[in-house]
């Protein structure tokens, strides 16, 4: 029950989030325009072979990067903020998972997330809602982000 609760907050804040407070991301995704208007419940976006890399972003800009240690997360150095441009008919997918607290924002700061971080992961095309996915690593030995719930119009 607690954690059916605290899954909601999470979702809450992260589709009612202001555009200047920082989140907790996986690197973003570049995606053909045709495949995105495609996407449904239960369809998988391949990500390859490795984890994706775990940043804060703001405004659509990467500001730190994170690593993991077991279950604790930390703020393993700051960025520029250098905003990523995708190629020609080609969509940049924010994977937001969590909003971050501006305290929490500076080298070695640690992260308290929320249980399971993984399996409720929003994904954005600027500040749109598209979806709601999960993190899963297939049989091939991928990872992907096995689409739960299209949440957009």
């Amino acid at each position: 029950m607690l954690e059916t609760q605290a899954r909601r907050l999470n979702r809450s804040r992260l589709l009612h989030s202001k555009v200047l407070e920082p989140c907790l991301a996986l690197e973003p995704l570049s995606l053909k325009e045709k495949h995105l208007a495609k996407l449904r419940a239960g369809d998988w976006i391949d990500l390859g072979e490795h984890l994706p890399r775990l940043q804060i972003r703001r405004a659509g800009r990467r500001v730190a990067e994170v690593r993991c240690e077991g279950s604790e997360c930390f703020v393993s150095r700051l960025c520029d903020g250098e905003a990523e441009i995708p190629e020609r008919k080609r969509v940049l997918v924010e994977s937001r998972i969590a909003v971050v607290p501006e305290s929490e924002v500076r080298e070695g700061g640690r992260l308290e997330l929320p249980d399971p971080v993984l399996e409720q992961i929003l994904l954005f095309v600027g500040e749109e809602p598209l979806a709601i996915a999960r993190l899963v690593r297939g049989g091939n030995g991928h990872y992907a982000l096995e689409i739960r719930e299209r949440i957009d119009g």
